[in-house]
């Protein structure tokens, strides 16, 4: 079985609180993540394997962050792909890579917060567990979305920016 590669693009999911600007950031590291993915694998590390990809609010992502990180999916040997993601332009990432996910016959899921972890961790560790766990027991192929305790396809769910959520597509 190979393990899960979780790529990180930044978002709401990790960001923190800067004392010195008073804004909330999105760090240049992994430690919101790292934090989360040592409670839940404890001793079991290999489980998955994290890759830096870029350190943005999903709001800052361009048409080329996106070329990048397709380009990363095209090249990476792993079938089981997380992708956090800020949750504004989630899915326009995810629409973007669908088409490679098809091609090579691999699932990805991605996954955001709308709150920041470092505030409250339960809605974000509760989204990236969901992403996990569908990957282990699916065999499905293609790009989903997983939030609020959902995962369904990029095509079947949607961010209400009315109510602050995300809901599925009828």
């Amino acid at each position: 079985m190979d393990n899960t590669l979780i790529i990180t693009c930044g978002g709401t999911f990790s960001k923190t609180y800067n004392p010195l600007s008073g804004e909330m950031i999105v760090p240049t590291n992994n430690q919101i993540l790292d934090s989360l993915l040592e409670k839940f694998f404890k001793q079991n590390k290999d489980i998955v394997e994290v890759q830096s990809f870029i350190f943005k609010d999903s709001l800052d992502m361009d048409e080329k962050d996106r070329k990048n990180l397709k380009e990363l999916i095209e090249k990476t040997k792993h079938s089981k792909i997380i992708v956090i993601h800020g949750t504004d332009t989630i899915d326009l990432s995810a629409k973007y890579i669908e088409e490679t996910a098809i091609s090579r016959n691999i699932c990805i899921v991605f996954v955001g917060a709308m709150e920041p972890i470092s505030i409250c961790a339960t809605e974000g560790a509760m989204n990236l567990g969901c992403a996990y766990g569908f990957l282990q027991g699916s065999k499905e192929k293609g790009v989903f979305i997983s939030m609020n305790g959902l995962v369904k396809r990029v095509t079947e769910i949607k961010k209400n920016h009315t109510l602050g959520y995300f809901e599925c597509q009828k």
